[in-house]
């Protein structure tokens, strides 16, 4: 064999070597002249799901969607890009319509070669759509991280709840982008769910705040309050049955996925975190498990501001039966402990007087007991037992035996329970104890939209200006002419509070306190309990 035939062959066999390589190669190839595919590998037609040959005679425009992701049109761009490749090697970013017409994220090198004096370009593709989407994955998780921190920093470090939940709800509406998220806690009693936070875009904020109550009974609800699901729902019609609300918030904003979260702990729920997702794909599972321990915690730090506000609640109510007993009760022991000391060397008129002092201490000391009474059936009865009350027979039946008053029925309701008697019993006592026993006492009421208004007006000695403000504080006691701590006006402000209503005190007189006093109850209107 001569030489010149044995470097044919060597020639022949490099030539299919390299097409070989080339038609082999992982990595997507296409050689473009200008720009058309005169020549694409294997893998380049197992990524575009066409046979290679399919491939010639095409541009890559034609294989990508119209624009590329920064907002460039497809064919500019491909255009541009190749006028530069032509001046030497270069990397890009693309994105490729790939087979079934899903689009993948790729990494692009152009190089320019010559093949037998012909100049073209050989552009190697790399998809690099898992890596992005790791990475993606990766940093979503880290933001439901710090998310997650700043939910625990906001719960213990923000002692009012609805603060902590503003600011969480700022939190999630920076890692969701375009979505609304509201954030609602439980009122059991009611049966709904109360808006406590919302964070939106600013054009679609207007409108929202009409839906602040949800059921919590009513499905899809009852699967996230009463068993403590959580419910990722994408959206493909702009149809999702029982969403509160949801028909208007579809044609307001189009919503393309739902999520509701419960924040619970223990087994109770104490209310949810809803996510409406605009414009944007849905939830992975990774971002779920993140909002599902979102909830978690926020669950375990509301128990846990529960179990404090439980804890003062129970010793403030320790305190204040101490003192009852530790001032009340032992002045009425001694008065009476007194008074019959004195009545064993006394006669006639004296006796008689030690006597008055002694029933002025049993009288006390009963009163002492009906306020202890009601204190602890405050404590014990729910707001569940509010109901419309008739105030008229409750009225005339708290007013004391031989007292003058003048009432003028009204015969309107209030929502209450049976322990508003105690508020005008206290009233009543109030004004005879001080005004004494002539003292006259008026009871007018007026009906103001939703509200009752109660005054108790008598012509006692009147309060000082000065007094005015301090006189529903526990324990405060403006006359060292009377007993006891001065708690009974104490119940009366905790009772209206209890009704959802308020008490103050005024001149019966305006400008004349020396002229009597005027109490002013406002309760809610039972007929107006309805109406929004």
């Amino acid at each position: 064999m001569t030489t010149t035939s044995m470097a044919g062959e060597a020639a022949i066999d490099a030539t299919a070597l390299y097409r070989e390589i080339f038609l082999s190669a992982p990595e997507i190839i296409l050689l473009l002249d200008r720009e058309r595919i005169i020549q694409a590998n294997t893998t380049a037609g197992e990524f575009f799901g066409v046979s290679p040959d399919q491939l010639v005679g095409r541009t890559p425009a034609e294989l990508s969607p119209e624009y590329q992701p920064d907002g460039i049109r497809t064919e500019e761009k491909m255009y541009h890009l190749l006028e530069e490749a032509g001046r030497g090697p270069m990397k890009g970013f693309w994105v490729h319509r790939a087979a079934g017409g899903i689009e993948r994220e790729t990494s692009v090198t152009l190089t320019p070669i010559r093949v037998d004096g012909i100049s073209m370009v050989m552009a190697t593709v790399r998809d690099v759509t898992p890596l992005l989407d790791a990475g993606r994955r990766i940093e979503s998780q880290n933001r439901l991280l710090r998310t997650t921190n700043t939910v625990i920093s906001a719960m213990h470090r923000v002692e009012n709840i609805e603060d902590a939940l503003k600011i969480i709800a700022d939190e999630l509406g920076s890692i969701f982008g375009n979505s609304i998220i509201a954030i609602y806690l439980t009122d059991h009693d009611a049966g709904d769910a109360v808006l406590m936070a919302i964070q939106a875009p600013e054009s679609c904020l207007d409108g929202l705040s009409g839906y602040h109550l949800i059921p919590l009974d009513k499905d899809p609800y009852a699967a996230v309050y009463q068993r403590g699901e959580s419910i990722f729902c994408d959206i493909l019609d702009l149809h999702c049955p029982g969403v509160t609300g949801f028909a208007e918030y579809a044609m307001r904003i189009a919503p393309t996925g739902i999520c509701i979260i419960p924040l619970i702990a223990d087994k109770t729920v104490y209310g949810s975190i809803n996510i409406y997702k605009i414009g944007e794909e849905g939830i992975d599972p990774d971002e779920q498990s993140h909002l599902i321990s979102i909830g978690r915690e926020i669950g375990g730090a509301i128990r846990t501001q529960k179990i404090k506000e439980e804890v003062k609640d129970a010793h403030d109510m320790a305190n204040l039966f101490l003192d009852i007993l530790i001032h009340d009760v032992n002045n009425a022991h001694m008065a009476i402990g007194a008074g019959l000391d004195l009545m064993m060397d006394a006669e006639g008129e004296e006796r008689k007087q030690h006597a008055g002092i002694i029933r002025s201490a049993l009288k006390s000391a009963a009163e002492i007991h009906q306020n202890v009474m009601m204190i602890r059936r405050i404590r014990e009865s729910g707001e569940q037992s509010l109901r419309p009350v008739a105030l008229d027979p409750i009225i005339k039946g708290a007013v004391p035996p031989r007292t003058n008053f003048r009432l003028k029925d009204s015969g309107v309701s209030v929502i209450a329970d049976h322990l508003i008697s105690g508020i005008f019993t206290n009233l009543f006592l109030n004004a005879k104890k001080h005004g004494g026993p002539d003292v006259t006492i008026e009871i007018r009421t007026e009906v103001m939209g939703d509200r009752v208004i109660i005054t108790v007006a008598d012509d006692g000695p009147g309060i000082p200006d000065q007094d005015k403000e301090r006189l529903f504080e526990r324990y405060t006691r403006l006359s060292t002419r009377s007993r006891g701590l001065g708690i009974g006006l104490f119940l009366c402000r905790t009772l209206a509070s209890r009704y959802g209503g308020s008490i103050r005190v005024d001149d019966r007189v305006p400008g004349h306190p020396e002229k009597g006093s005027a109490f002013i109850l406002t309760l809610r209107s039972a007929e107006m309990r309805d109406q929004p």
